[in-house]
Order: structure tokens, then sequence, then C-alpha cells
């Protein structure tokens, strides 16, 4: 008896010795990319500003790790690296490692993604980077196989104990430092650069390294403008073939709805199974600007069923959204492919019509033997071609994404990050906002206008926004500019849907606010890349109050306009500030009936970045409203350019021929 127990006494002293105790540090974080990391034999550390004094007097090197809970090769170098003991061992002995969430400390990950992008060419995640005592750079880069990531650590560690001046980044790529003489913007040069780096036969920019292609919206709205001004065919084209292209491709799921975060190849066929709030939200409203220049149908679908999507999969128990949906769930993409056997065997019938629509043949194959759904018609093109009616054709189709739906059903769903996150629900406003300046659907407006309550109400309780929340609506980190300028700039887009006063006062206390706080080193985004840079929104703000409430105190910063000239791709939202200065400015101030103003499907239509527009109301406090009379009779519109004013008039069809 005394040997059985003293044997499980034994059994229970190894288990204990093998298993690490949980970090609480992670698992008590309100970050689900933290709290996934919270099991590691690493020994992780949460930033702080205690991180330099505390590796110095360890005499270790720091080592940076940043991530976010929907990237799929996070996972799996957790999977492989840092859930490896042998490997958690030497970086225990010789790093003070450090894990970050890029979504709850985006300030840092831009820092150190714009050191990684000037010194390697490149940048991405997991990201990491290791500094000596004195936080300078020594190494950095992404994703490495396990035995290649431990053989690195342990380089670097050795050769730096010998010699701590060494430098680990001599192999790598460095950015050149050109000189540009030219510092004044030219458009037509800038537009002929922008052309050459443009692929007018898939859409979207020519692959730089690899062949990976994003949806830069912001890039796309800058080219939509120049397009209005010139109608150009070249821009035309490409417009269309990047907006039909990517949503007809494997960028946007076709069973479901919603777009992952960029395609692994030039076709939009496979892409990086994440889909993120702010990449869905700003495509929103791309398709909807899409939709009211070019007329197409499928655009204004793919904006409304992206809505949609959002609202049916990112939904929370407040008002606001959640931030993103796992790339994994067993494998990438696992939950959105498709075996060639489960594809015959559940349509049936119906499999070889699907297989033609959505390409299923052995040259779209992916992983030798999984297919990712994509198309090159919209449902017209290809009633047409296989001579059934549009009618019988959506019939079919909508009995195969049901069939195939049941299919995904029956697995583990992808995992949901429920970090509200302020700035991605803000874009979600604009989005919201147009899905229904073109639909005319009260649900989008309704969603809009609940979000913007949400902040308002928090606003008026802490007298700030935070950077995000969470479910219970407890509210975490500081608050960056990005969350402030891009709500401020939402409550614009939402009063020129639902023209409340409120929305426009409530934004100039939050630009207020802004200003006050404002400090010099808190600049992301600093370009246009993925998201619109603070100082492309902050200008905009500045020029749209100064307008309304009839002021000059707002202040235009100044752009890098060496930056913008080397690379004019990467400052899509900056080039359209610079551009709309150098063009036809209108004010559009509206009097009369507001429910008859509203009624006014056209006005809601008006694709114009140089356009600001009013409703004079009874209780109007708004001062570009100051000396025009409230009316409550048939509306009349007043329409103003660079200080001359057309004469008024009551024949809308005048006010948008002369504004487009």
């Amino acid at each position: 008896m005394n040997r059985i127990y003293l044997f499980f006494i034994l059994i229970i002293l190894i288990f204990s010795c093998n298993t690490k105790k949980e970090n609480s540090e992670l698992a008590n974080s309100p970050s689900l990319y933290l709290q996934m990391h919270a099991s590691d034999p690493v020994n992780w550390h949460i930033w702080s500003d205690k991180v330099w004094e505390e590796a110095k007097n360890q005499q270790k090197l720091v080592l940076i790790s940043i991530g976010y809970s929907a990237c799929h090769w996070c996972h799996v170098m957790q999977h492989e690296s840092f859930q490896n003991k042998e490997i958690a061992d030497v970086m225990n002995k010789y790093y003070y490692s450090i894990k970050i969430d890029r979504e709850q400390n985006p300030d840092i990950d831009a820092y150190y993604a714009e050191q990684q992008q000037k010194l390697t060419g490149w940048a991405g995640w997991p990201m990491h980077i290791i500094l000596n005592n004195k936080k300078e750079i020594i190494w950095t880069g992404i994703y490495l196989k396990p035995e290649k990531w431990k053989e690195l650590l342990l380089k670097i560690a050795l050769e730096y104990k010998k010699n701590p001046n060494t430098n680990f980044l001599g192999s790598v790529i460095k950015e050149e430092e050109k000189k540009t003489t030219n510092s004044t913007i030219n458009f037509d040069t800038i537009n002929k650069v922008l052309i050459q780096k443009l692929d007018t036969i898939h859409g979207g920019l020519k692959p730089v390294r690899y062949s990976r292609k994003y949806p830069t919206t912001t890039l796309f709205n800058y080219l939509m403008q120049i397009y209005i001004a010139e109608k150009s065919p070249i821009l035309e084209q490409f417009l269309k073939t990047t907006a039909t292209k990517m949503a007809l491709g494997g960028l946007n799921d076709q069973i479901e709805g919603g777009f992952y975060r960029f395609s692994m190849d030039e076709y939009w066929h496979i892409p990086h199974f994440e889909k993120m709030l702010y990449t869905n939200a700003q495509l929103i409203e791309f398709y909807a600007d899409a939709y009211i220049i070019f007329n197409e149908d499928l655009y204004k679908k793919t904006a409304i069923g992206t809505a949609d999507f959002i609202i049916e999969n990112f939904n929370s128990t407040t008002s606001l959204y959640y931030g993103s949906m796992d790339a994994d769930q067993i494998t990438e993409g696992s939950y959105y492919i498709y075996t060639l056997p489960e594809l015959k065997s559940t349509l049936k019938e119906n499999f070889e019509i699907a297989k033609t629509y959505y390409n299923i043949d052995n040259s779209w194959i992916w992983q030798n033997k999984y297919f990712h759904l994509n198309t090159i018609y919209n449902d017209k093109q290809f009633a047409t071609a296989n001579n059934i009616s549009l009618k019988q054709w959506q019939k079919i189709k909508g009995n195969i994404r049901q069939k195939l739906l049941q299919i995904r059903k029956t697995r583990q769903k992808p995992k949901v990050d429920t970090k509200l996150i302020s700035s991605w629900n803000a874009l979600l406003i604009t989005a919201y906002a147009k899905a229904y300046s073109i639909s005319g659907n009260l649900i989008y407006l309704q969603k809009a206008q609940e979000i913007a309550k949400f902040f308002q109400q928090k606003f008026k309780v802490e007298n700030k926004i935070r950077h995000y929340y969470l479910n219970n609506q407890i509210s975490y980190a500081e608050t960056y500019p990005e969350d402030i300028l891009y709500l401020a700039k939402a409550l614009i887009q939402l009063y020129n849907q639902d023209f409340n006063e409120n929305n426009m006062f409530f934004a100039q206390k939050l630009f207020e606010q802004y200003l006050t706080q404002k400090k010099d080193g808190k600049i992301f985004p600093n370009n246009d890349k993925v998201m619109p840079s603070i100082i492309a929104t902050e200008n905009y703000l500045a020029k749209y109050f100064n307008i309304t409430f009839r002021t000059s105190k707002y202040k235009i910063i100044k752009f890098n306009n060496t930056e913008i000239i080397r690379n004019p791709e990467n400052f899509g939202e900056q080039l359209s500030f610079k551009y709309s200065n150098q063009t036809a400015n209108f004010e559009l101030i509206i009097t009369g009936n507001k429910e008859e103003i509203l009624q006014n499907t056209e006005l809601r239509k008006i694709y114009t970045p140089n356009l600001t527009c009013f409703i004079k109301q009874k209780n109007s406090k708004l001062p570009i409203l100051k000396d025009y009379k409230y009316s409550n009779r048939k509306p009349i519109y007043h329409l103003c350019t660079n200080g001359y004013c057309f004469a008024p008039t009551g024949n809308f069809s005048f006010v948008a021929n002369n504004i487009n």
C-alpha cells in the first residue's frame, strides 16, 4: 500500500515539475492575444516603463514579440517555438521577452513596424525585435522555423556576450536614402508614377515583394477623386477591374460575405484568412462610392453584403462591433475551404453549374486538395452565358450557398477577438452611413447612430474616448489620436446623412480636445497604407471646421512631400487632401422642409470630396447657417464655390450638374 502511495506521489511530483504555472500577468490581461500566450513556457512580460531597467539588471537582451489574435503565423510560431520547452529555456536564459498585442498598443507596433521596414525592406507579423540595453535594434525579423529561431537566438546571445557592439543587421536589405530635390507635389508627375504601379489586368497595386496584394482603399479613394476630375480611361478601367475582381474573387468570402485582410496571390484568389473590422469598414465605403460613380449593381451588392456580414458576425452586447475573426480554426482557413468529394456529395445535381461558377478545377486548387471559392462572373453575366434567366440562376445560387453554409456549420467557427476598438468602430460609422446613402435602408443609419451614441455617452462620463472597450463596457487603454480623429471625421459623415447638428458639435469638441492634448510623439499611423494617416485626418477636420464654424483658428499641418514623392502609393489620404485644395470647393446650404429634403435620395449620392452640405433647421446653431432664414417650404439649394454663389434654386439637377 505504501509503495502504491509513493508511486502516485512521484507521478504528481513529476507532472508538477513539467507543468509551467500559467503566467498570471498575461492570463489576467484584457487582450485575447496575450491570454493565448499565458501557458507558454516562455517567461513573457507585458510592456511597461520598467522593461529596460529590469532587463539591464538581469543582464539580458530585450526581445519584443508583436502579434494579434487573428494572425495565422503568430499561432504557428507559438505552437512551434514558444510552446517548445527547449526553445523557451534559451529565451528565458538569455532574453527579457516581451509579448505585445498590436491592437492594444498600436503606437509601439507602428514604431517598430516602421523600423523593421527601414532595416529589412519588409514588415509583418509576428514581428520580432531584439534590442541591447541602449534600446538599439540589433536584429529584427518575422516568422522563423523553430530550428532557425533557436539557432539565431543562441548565436545573437553568445556573440553579444563577447562583443556588446555586435550588430546582426548586416545581411538584411537596408532602405536607400534617396535625395529628392523637388519637394513640391506635381500631380501630373505623381499620377504618372502611380499608374506605373497599378495592375491594370487584375487590379490593385503590382506586388513588390512575393505576390501579396492588399485592398489599399486609401489609394483607391484618391484615384476615384482623380478619375472624377479628369475622366481618365486608364483610371476608369483600373478602378472597375479592382472593384470587380476583389468583389468576385477569393478576397471576398463568396459564401458568408466579409473580406479577408489580404490576398496571397496577384489574382485575389487565396487570402490570408483573417477578417478584420477595419478592412471591411473601409471596403464598404469604397464600394458605396464605386457604386455612386459607376452605377454597377455588383458594387452596391458588395457594400451591403459586407455591412450585413459585420452585423451578423461582429456584433457585441453593446452598440460597438468586435475587432477581428481568426485566420485559424483547426488549420489555416479550414472553416472556409472545401474538398472536391464534399462539394460533389453536398451539391449533387447542382455540382456542375457550381463548378463552372466557382472555378472548381485543378488550376485553382490550394495545398493540392482544397478549393477556396471565387468566380469571374456577376450574376447577370453568368445567367446569360448559361442560357437561364437571372431569377432562375439566383434561386440556384441561393440553394448552393445554403448547402455550402451547412458544411461550415459542422465545423469549428473562427474565434472572434472581443475588443471593441474605438478607431475601427469610428470607421464603421462612416461605412454604415455610406451603406444607408446607397440603399435607403434605415437599419444602416440606425447602426451608425447607435455607435455614435455609445461614444457620446462614454464621453459624458469620462470626458474621453478610450482606445478600446470590452463587452461589459469596462474601458481599457489610453486614447490614441486615431480614436479621436477618426470618430470626429465619422460624425461629419453621419451628419451628411441625418443632419443632426449634435454630431457636428460633438465632433468639434473631440477635435478641440485632441488639439489641447496633442503630443508630437504620437503620430500613428503616419502614412496611409492601411488606415488614414493622422496628419491627413487632422488636416481634413481643420479645413472642415474652419468652413463650418466660420473661423481660421484651425491650422493646416505641412506634409512630408519628400516621402509622398518617393512612395505616393502609401499616401492616398494625404494626396486626396492636397488635391482637394487645388480644385474647386463647394458649400451647399439647403433651406426648406427637412423631411422633404431627406427624401431626396440623389442628395445622399453626390460624390465629391470637396463638398460641405448643411440644412438650415429651426434651431440651427452652426455659424455657417447664421445668415440663412429657416423655411418649412419646398427645398431651396444655395450653392457657393470659392467665393462665388449661384442664384438660389429649387432645381436639384442644376446643383448636381454644377458640382460634378
